[in-house]
C-alpha cells in the first residue's frame, strides 16, 4: 500500500521545484500568516528610499509600514489586496 504525500510534503516539493527553476524566486518568503510574498528589486528600491528618507528607522517601524511599502493592503473582513 501506498502513502498519500501529505499538503506539507508537496507544497515543499513544488516549492524546491520553482527556486531550482526560477532563481528569481530566492527573494521570496512567507509571511507570519503564512502568505507567500515575493519581492522584486524594485520593493528593494522602495525600502531603501524609505529608510533613506527616515534615515535611522526600527525593525518594529520598517514592520508597520511593509503593507504600504509593498502595495498590500489589509482589506475587507481581513484579506490582503495587492496593488498592481
Amino acid at each position: 500500500m501506498s502513502q498519500q504525500p501529505s499538503a506539507t510534503q508537496d507544497t515543499l516539493h513544488t516549492l524546491t521545484h520553482l527556486h531550482a527553476s526560477h532563481p528569481d524566486l530566492r527573494h521570496s518568503l512567507f509571511d507570519d500568516r503564512g502568505r507567500f510574498i515575493h519581492l522584486t528589486p524594485a520593493d528593494y528600491d522602495t525600502v531603501a528610499s524609505f529608510v533613506t528618507v527616515r534615515g535611522r528607522v526600527s525593525l518594529a517601524e520598517l514592520a508597520a509600514n511593509s503593507g504600504k511599502l509593498l502595495g498590500v493592503e489589509e482589506g475587507e473582513e481581513g484579506r490582503y489586496e495587492v496593488a498592481m
